[in-house]
């Protein structure tokens, strides 16, 4: 098994939003406290507060400059990036 390092994981969050690395019981939260995102269709940038697990599905909470608070639902990753 491949070792996921620190390069490998910018790589995945430039490309999509990527809440986990790893498999199984290994698997392990990537994004954390004031991460940056961008919401694609919008360009509006968000930082990261805090990544819950709601119903065995992750949903990231966070705040845009004004600091709105919003809730990213699972299903809605694909429209964000990590910066």
């Amino acid at each position: 098994m491949k070792k996921v390092t620190a390069h490998d994981i910018q790589q995945m969050m430039q490309e999509k939003l990527e809440v986990f690395a790893g498999k199984g019981n290994k698997k392990k939260i990537i994004v954390s406290k004031n991460f940056k995102i961008v919401h694609l269709p919008s360009g509006f940038t968000y930082t990261v507060d805090d990544v819950r697990i709601v119903n065995g599905k992750p949903v990231i909470i966070a705040h845009s400059g004004d600091g709105e608070p919003i809730r990213i639902q699972s299903e809605e990753f694909k429209q964000y990036k990590g910066l």
